[in-house]
């Protein structure tokens, strides 16, 4: 396997983590077991955060050598952050089908609602391709992957998106 360019820790591409901000500790910080529930956050303030803050910056900018580096270091790939949406709720909004890949591998939840809308991954992906439009996303190929990967099927009447991901949709629809 080919060294990744990204390192982790204090290396880690100040691009990249510059603009995170560690979260107020929360309930969910301080209660026993570290659950986390609604909109609720848990910190990422210190170095042992870093890794799991910087996975989203890597899901939104479309980083998949620093996604599988932090990953490899021990990032969450479930942890929710801004608005509850996870790393893959984030790389699915942008259409990122390469960062979307990785977290696939690490299996994240593909069925996990985020906090603020209660919608899955794969709505993210869908309203991302409508609404967002990322110009350098892959919306049919996120979707494709999340649905190979388990994610449940929109019903018919709850299918949006871009044309591209409509008929990625229809066409898994026809297989099942």
């Amino acid at each position: 396997m080919a060294q990744s360019r990204w390192s982790v820790g204090t290396g880690v591409d100040r691009a990249v983590v510059g603009f995170l901000r560690p979260a107020e500790p929360g309930p969910a910080a301080t209660r026993a077991g570290g659950e986390v529930s609604g909109t609720e956050v848990p910190s990422t303030a210190g170095t042992a955060g870093l890794p799991t803050a910087s996975l989203h910056a890597a899901a939104r900018c479309n980083l998949p050598d620093l996604a599988m580096a932090l990953l490899a270091a021990g990032a969450n790939p479930g942890m929710p952050g801004e608005l509850g949406g996870t790393p893959l709720h984030w790389a699915c909004w942008y259409g990122h089908a390469g960062v979307v890949r990785v977290l696939l591998a690490h299996d994240p939840c593909v069925n996990l609602r985020c906090g603020a809308f209660q919608a899955l991954p794969l709505h993210w992906a869908m309203h991302g391709s409508r609404f967002f439009g990322n110009p350098d996303g892959d919306y049919p190929r996120t979707v494709a992957l999340l649905l190979a990967a388990g994610a449940s099927a929109p019903r018919e009447a709850d299918v949006c998106g871009s044309e591209a991901v409509q008929e990625v949709l229809r066409a898994y629809a026809g297989r099942v």
